[in-house]
């Protein structure tokens, strides 16, 4: 067997593992655990070789299965879950999850500072008055932290998206993290990792006022989130304002867990920039009249 053929063998394993653990039912994830690991670690000892530097380095069992199930452990991540939620899963020791690098985390930042800068700084000189003084005042809630709410309200062609890129591009140039997203997946094209609000926050399909997303604490993404300094909402005047209010709740329940003062603050203190045209598509209501989508709109929720 070629060596490519050989390496792609054990990943495939690892993501069906995956699969069935996120979207089947399992009788005992324990059996299947058991019957799995082997297979699933034929290429960790060459990556430890690798790491270590160590050619000769040898594994036992016991250890070759712990680091099999902390790659499972990162693929289950990035489905925003973890082995921890499952029943009669073997736990990874602690030592060992040290070694789990926050991939979410990592993605955000893997940005080149000086590519980032000088796109920047070309598409800086190209903002207008009006959007330097959106562009500052964002920039100044990100910088003291005061995790304030805007709203840029623009008929289509005015260039917001452009408005959103250049933010975008400052906060990356200096290692930080924001969140670009929208409400719609062609809209999210347009913002450099765009995500559709939903996929990235884990907002419920189906919504009412006492919805939350569905974001766990000590989850990728609730740590993710909590080292965020700016979420861009694009095209939000399409989005029922339960999904703004499932996110607010969310991110104050997240942010208040190591500072408690965060659960009377918008948005848990996050900075939160918003953006739309009123005068285009609102919330669409089954079976809704005119006045039940206005009452539909961010425009009437508490925030």
């Amino acid at each position: 067997m070629s060596e490519g053929v050989r390496w792609a063998i054990p990943y495939t394993l690892r993501d069906m593992f995956v699969t069935f653990l996120t979207n089947c039912f399992v009788t005992s994830s324990k059996h299947l655990s058991e019957h799995s690991w082997k297979s699933m670690s034929e290429d960790i000892l060459h990556k430890r070789h690798i790491i270590m530097g160590h050619a000769n380095l040898e594994l036992d069992d016991e250890t070759l299965e712990k680091y099999a199930l902390i790659e499972v452990e990162k693929l289950m991540r990035m489905h925003y879950r973890s082995l921890g939620d499952i029943k009669d899963m073997p736990k990874i020791k602690h030592v060992l999850l040290r070694e789990l690098v926050n991939n979410m985390w990592n993605q955000e930042l893997d940005y080149d500072v000086a590519e980032e800068t000088v796109r920047h700084y070309r598409q800086f000189k190209q903002l207008n008055a009006d959007e330097r003084a959106i562009y500052e005042s964002v920039l100044e809630s990100v910088d003291k932290r005061d995790g304030k709410l805007f709203f840029v309200y623009g008929a289509c062609g005015t260039d917001k998206t452009f408005l959103y890129q250049t933010i975008i591009l400052r906060i990356r140039s200096r290692k930080q993290i924001v969140m670009p997203v929208a409400s719609f997946g062609i809209d999210a094209l347009l913002l450099p990792n765009g995500r559709t609000t939903h996929s990235r926050f884990n907002i419920p399909l189906k919504l009412s006022e006492d919805k939350l997303c569905d974001i766990k604490p000590g989850t990728m993404l609730a740590e993710l989130i909590e080292k965020t300094d700016l979420i861009i909402w694009d095209e939000a005047p399409m989005t029922h304002k339960h999904a703004f209010e499932a996110l607010d709740k969310s991110l104050r329940d997240i942010m208040s867990r190591k500072d408690t003062t965060a659960k009377d603050l918008t948005f848990g203190g996050k900075t939160v920039l918003l953006g739309g045209d009123f005068r285009q598509l609102l919330p669409v209501i089954p079976r809704g009249n005119r006045v039940d989508t206005v009452l539909a709109s961010i425009s009437h929720s508490y925030l």
